[in-house]
């Protein structure tokens, strides 16, 4: 983990020492991310459009997200780590089962650029809203 990380790598680092802990490589350049509540788990979203689900203890993909058709701003984990959320530059936001990785509620709206949050404690609500779109 020496020199500077590539805009495909993720570092996670241990807050109370300064250390990187676990390096995390993607086909694309990262954007937007969420820890799984209980910490397990760190979901990113990717400039080729992906968004990927990794193991924190050993830098695994576990879960790859079918691709929107530009690149993922946000990512926002439910309460309870059951659904992920992203807002893509497509002006698309999608509500994903967090286990199987499959869409449950994909909509468009071409003034979305972001998504804040799923709601506690059933994530029935997101909150989403135009950004700037970098």
């Amino acid at each position: 983990m020496e020199g500077r990380p590539l805009p495909s790598e993720l570092t996670l680092w241990d807050a109370d020492t300064g250390q990187p802990k676990q390096l995390f490589r993607s086909s694309g350049a990262l954007n937007g991310l969420a820890f799984s509540p209980d910490g397990k788990r760190i979901v990113c979203g990717a400039w080729d459009g992906a968004d990927k689900n990794w193991e924190v203890a050993t830098g695994q993909l576990v879960l790859q997200f079918e691709k929107h058709r530009l690149r993922v701003l946000s990512v926002a984990c439910s309460p309870v780590g059951d659904r992920l959320a992203t807002a893509s530059a497509d002006g698309t936001v999608k509500v994903w089962d967090a286990a199987t990785a499959k869409a449950i509620t994909p909509w468009r709206d071409t003034a979305t650029r972001s998504c804040a949050s799923l709601s506690a404690p059933m994530a029935k609500w997101l909150a989403s809203g135009p950004g700037t779109g970098h």
